[in-house]
């Protein structure tokens, strides 16, 4: 165990297969070249469209700058970042400029950057969502999920600090960060890939959602968080993410077809399965959403 906190120290690096001590959850998340290469020939993968036409130089040079390279070849960390710097309530030894605990994902059990100390003061119980339907709706969607109790989907990540600000990740290495009204700095990162918060995220209500079983319940609340990337209607625009209640009728139905055309079939892929319900949604409860320049 003690072997395992080691390597903890300072950087955070994790090496292939390394696990948490405490619940075994999988720290390791790849060799980061790897995962690139995966973005650019996997059509599945949620970066395709970002990387598909970068070239191997590219790729390498994209690596490197998270510390990778042929001579030292790093992985990626599932390990969240815990940086106490702008926490007033932190002691002085937690108020290091930069990262002061690595935190294990799915049991919460922390461990000092420096000092390889445990701590459980950043485990919480998990609260559940409440949620209610004003009106009945009639729902005709056939879909049946593909999920994994042990490995779930993650569709939205996100949390809203205590001044009711909402910082969701919307992809990848998406780091996004917010100073608080009390003075303290959250932050997300992951995407639906992974989820890192930064900072001591226990005053903050977490609204992130995994993957669940096609009910009426789940789609209203995943059609309003889950996000489409789009550079405007000829790709001439800076990227912005639109979620999919926003999406017109015609973009909706040619990204199913964008889809299907790569390989990212309703059997394959969470997200084309849920732009397929989403028509379903609209017909079943007579919703229109017109294109417009």
């Amino acid at each position: 165990m003690m072997n395992k906190v080691k390597k903890l120290k300072f950087s955070g690096d994790t090496k292939k297969g390394d696990c948490c001590p405490e619940c075994m959850a999988n720290w390791d998340g790849g060799d980061i070249y790897e995962h690139f290469l995966e973005a650019k020939f996997n059509p599945n993968h949620e970066q395709h469209d970002y990387y598909r036409d970068k070239t191997l130089s590219e790729i390498k040079e994209t690596a490197g700058h998270y510390g990778w390279s042929e001579e030292t070849p790093k992985r990626f960390s599932n390990l969240i970042g815990i940086d106490l710097s702008m926490d007033l309530n932190a002691n002085e030894d937690e108020q290091y400029d930069g990262v002061s605990y690595w935190q294990c994902p799915k049991c919460k059990i922390a461990w000092h950057r420096f000092s390889g100390e445990r701590t459980d003061k950043f485990v919480k119980s998990e609260k559940e969502t409440e949620f209610t339907i004003k009106e009945p709706v009639s729902y005709t969607g056939t879909i049946e999920p593909i999920i994994e109790e042990e490995d779930k989907q993650i569709i939205y990540n996100a949390i809203k600090t205590p001044d009711g600000t909402v910082i969701s990740s919307d992809h990848g290495h998406d780091y996004v960060v917010h100073k608080d009204k009390n003075g303290k700095t959250y932050g997300v990162d992951g995407g639906c890939n992974y989820l890192r918060r930064i900072g001591d995220v226990s005053d903050c209500e977490d609204l992130s959602m995994y993957l669940e079983p096609w009910t009426p319940e789940f789609h209203e609340k995943a059609r309003k968080v889950v996000k489409r990337g789009s550079r405007g209607k000829y790709g001439d625009q800076p990227l912005t993410w639109v979620k999919i209640c926003d999406m017109n009728d015609n973009w909706v139905k040619a990204t199913i077809e964008y889809n299907n055309d790569r390989g990212m079939s309703v059997d394959t892929s969470w997200f084309t399965k849920l732009l397929h319900e989403e028509m379903h949604y609209r017909n079943a409860n007579s919703i229109t959403i017109e294109e417009y320049e």
